[in-house]
């Protein structure tokens, strides 16, 4: 499904493959043309999109997911680029969203809603930021 926002239209993969030539890895934009593209039209980001060309349908175990997520978060974090590890993430939960959050992040968030004022802490005693 494609959804509008702010008249750009976020897809959620795979999509109207005709219409367009694929979609921004990170805010999952879609982008109908590759032609002369520097940056994301929707976030700015430099990065490569992804092409619909290249939709691929695996099959993987929840648990083996969300170790790859959390792990490509915590890099990702190293490097300022954990939008892109969310983004990826986001798009996946929608297609499963009565699955459990596949990231550090979006885990504490969920136990933020569940327990409103609550803190938690890594093992060096910091407040987890989300």
């Amino acid at each position: 499904m494609i959804h509008k926002v702010g008249g750009i239209r976020l897809a959620s993969p795979p999509r109207s493959r005709m219409s367009a030539e694929g979609f921004c890895t990170e805010c999952r934009v879609e982008i109908l043309s590759f032609t002369g593209l520097t940056k994301c039209p929707q976030c700015g980001t430099t990065g490569v999109p992804c092409s619909y060309q290249n939709q691929v349908t695996p099959s993987i175990n929840w648990h083996e997911l969300h170790l790859l997520c959390v792990w490509a978060e915590r890099f990702g974090q190293s490097i300022q680029q954990a939008g892109l590890v969310y983004g990826i993430a986001q798009a996946l939960e929608a297609q499963y969203p009565d699955r459990h959050k596949l990231t550090l992040a979006g885990e504490v968030n969920e136990v933020k809603k569940e327990y409103p004022g609550t803190q938690l802490f890594d093992g060096e005693g910091k407040e987890i930021q989300t």
